[in-house]
């Protein structure tokens, strides 16, 4: 298949529906009370930010292929990004941060690096149908306790899907053509949800008001 073959393939292979999360949240300055607010998770990818541009150029993170350009930002989120939880950096058990506010404090937990991950990639031109932020279970972890996680995958250009993370099982030593295929891989388990900043794609309408 031909790219614009593959994007009308993938686009459509899994069912869309609306994905509504409660990730994030405002605090009352005069009465304490914070409330959640629920976000369509497409809105998180950025894919038109002239900051993450400024960042790609000024680390060299675009290549003349896609693999390369997506392990060089793989690198980079690991080595520039801290993971620390909601409840330590916002006081919140779950807060999903939009790519600049990751980028302005240096920290996260596992969702807010893999959106990073997913909207500089989009922006340094690998096609969006090629990147999906995914939540699902994994094998537990040091920061998978519960088996829910958060996490970037890819259609690296054999055309298989991988997982591109920064916390989890981070092997940014390990080069695109080498990482396991997603399928195969025993430490990611059921995906409940995937989104870039088109489409949301799960089986069902994943809509969490916590």
């Amino acid at each position: 298949m031909n790219e614009l073959e593959l994007e009308k393939y993938w686009n459509e292979k899994t069912p869309t529906q609306p994905i509504i999360y409660a990730g994030r949240s405002i605090t009352n300055a005069t009465t304490k009370q914070t409330t959640n607010l629920n976000v369509d998770v497409r809105n998180l990818v950025t894919p038109y930010d002239t900051f993450l541009q400024d960042i790609i150029v000024a680390n060299n993170l675009k290549a003349d292929s896609y693999d390369e350009t997506m392990i060089r930002i793989q690198r980079y989120v690991c080595s520039h990004l801290k993971y620390v939880g909601d409840d330590q950096s916002i006081g919140v058990v779950e807060y999903w941060q939009f790519p600049f506010e990751t980028i302005a404090t240096g920290i996260g937990d596992c969702e807010d690096g893999a959106i990073l991950i997913a909207s500089l990639a989009i922006n340094a031109g690998i096609p969006a149908f090629r990147v999906r932020v995914t939540a699902g279970f994994v094998k537990p972890g040091e920061f998978a306790e519960l088996g829910g996680h958060g996490y970037c995958t890819y259609l690296r250009e054999s055309n298989d899907w991988i997982v591109v993370d920064w916390c989890y099982l981070a092997d940014p030593q390990v080069e695109i053509k080498d990482k396991p295929i997603m399928k195969d891989n025993p430490f990611y388990k059921e995906v409940w949800f995937s989104f870039n900043h088109l489409f949301s794609f799960g089986d069902k309408s994943f809509i969490v008001d916590k």
